[in-house]
């Protein structure tokens, strides 16, 4: 089955990824999916007769979802790799941190995203503690 999701693309996804606690990353597979699924997301949360108007995300809403998913794709590298059979080795673990801190600098530093739209300050507020804790985590490797 074919779904045509957000602008042209087209996907093979037939259904949304689910939040599951013990899983890493799913947070950013959820905004994903719903992301790429908008269109086929928004058409029964849409419609009165549905009754899943509390679903239904406002333009507001989808903005902060795409920022949140950019924000969180900082991640997703170090995720894949910490969550794989094999560890990354120290110095690989050593390079992600500082990609990752890096990374959310530039976030946090930023007045405006890659497309030219304002930052949110809620994500400025998040990629700043993300760094906290980065840099609180990075500071124990050197001890």
């Amino acid at each position: 089955m074919r779904v045509f999701s957000s602008g042209e693309e087209v996907t093979n996804k037939t259904a949304l990824s689910r939040r599951v606690a013990t899983c890493w990353n799913l947070e950013y597979s959820c905004l994903d999916d719903h992301i790429t699924l908008c269109h086929p997301v928004e058409a029964p949360t849409g419609q009165k007769k549905h009754k899943l108007g509390a679903y239904h995300l406002t333009e507001a809403q989808w903005s902060l979802s795409i920022e949140l998913h950019n924000l969180l794709k900082i991640f997703l590298t170090a995720t894949l790799a910490f969550s794989r059979k094999e560890m990354p080795l120290v110095h690989e673990s050593v390079e992600l941190m500082e990609d990752i801190i890096q990374s959310l600098k530039v976030v946090r530093n930023s007045a405006s995203s890659p497309k030219g739209m304002p930052i949110s300050p809620v994500i400025h507020v998040a990629a700043h503690s993300g760094i906290l804790v980065a840099e609180k985590y990075f500071r124990l490797w050197q001890m």
